[in-house]
């Protein structure tokens, strides 16, 4: 069912509720054989992505005296509690589950059947492109 061209996916990998690859797989396969992926999630030259909830299934962010936990049911039934959430946006806004490693990221495009995939670590100011963040890179994949 590819229906596009250009599919721009802007710093929202890091909210998707797990299994993640499900997005990258979506994402494939939206895109035309001929087409691509502009992708910029935070990320690092870490070994592993940081997932922050691993075990995510049925959660609530709770408040009380103004600060905010995430309650959550592992799909065993188990519960789990998580303080000092991150939240873009500011506090309440929209929370980060994890946050990428370079590598990891790369694996889940090749995953999605994504061959090419190009990392602009460097600014390339003849074609305007210039991420002035270290922790996020625009990427590029095919």
């Amino acid at each position: 069912m590819s229906s596009c061209d250009v599919l721009i996916c802007s710093d929202v990998l890091e909210h998707v509720s797990p299994p993640v690859q499900r997005a990258f797989d979506g994402m494939r396969k939206v895109i035309r054989p001929d087409g691509f992926l502009l992708l910029t999630v935070p990320c690092n030259a870490s070994n592993r992505t940081t997932e922050h909830f691993p075990n995510l299934h049925d959660y609530r962010i709770h408040e009380h005296d103004g600060r905010r936990s995430l309650i959550n049911r592992t799909k065993d039934g188990e519960t789990e509690q998580f303080d000092n959430l991150i939240f873009h946006g500011g506090p309440g806004e929209t929370l980060e589950l994890r946050h990428f490693a370079l590598h990891d990221l790369e694996q889940h495009l090749l995953e999605a059947g994504f061959s090419t995939i190009e990392v602009f670590a460097q600014p390339d100011f003849e074609h305007g492109v210039y991420w002035h963040n270290a922790y996020s890179v625009p990427i590029i994949a095919s």
